[in-house]
């Protein structure tokens, strides 16, 4: 997929063997407190670089940017999650993601 095309949407898509690898790893890691500690960081990073580099990466990388409509739902997202136990409304959460009521 090409870095800057325009994803229509996000879906699950099956990890390749490279990641599946790296997830596997982490996990092995995360028994052990000193091994993550120590290894967790890098190979996080390695699955950081796997997601954004992958199949659905440019639907990620529009959710990360502010300025895409991915980027819009995913600041209405992250403040429902910040302010869950306070009042919310609709309105309020269009504006600070700019986006309409609808």
């Amino acid at each position: 997929q090409a870095a800057h095309s325009t994803p229509v949407s996000m879906c699950s898509t099956a990890m390749d063997d490279a990641m599946g690898d790296a997830v596997l790893r982490l996990l092995e890691v995360l028994l052990c407190p000193v091994e993550a500690r120590v290894l967790g960081p890098g190979i996080t990073r390695e699955i950081l670089y796997r997601v954004l580099t992958g199949e659905q990466g440019g639907a990620v990388r529009a959710a990360l940017a502010q300025h895409s409509q991915f980027g819009k739902i995913g600041k209405a997202l992250r403040r429902i999650h910040a302010g869950f136990s306070g009042e919310l409304d609709v309105p309020t959460l269009a504006h600070e993601a700019g986006m309409s009521v609808a």
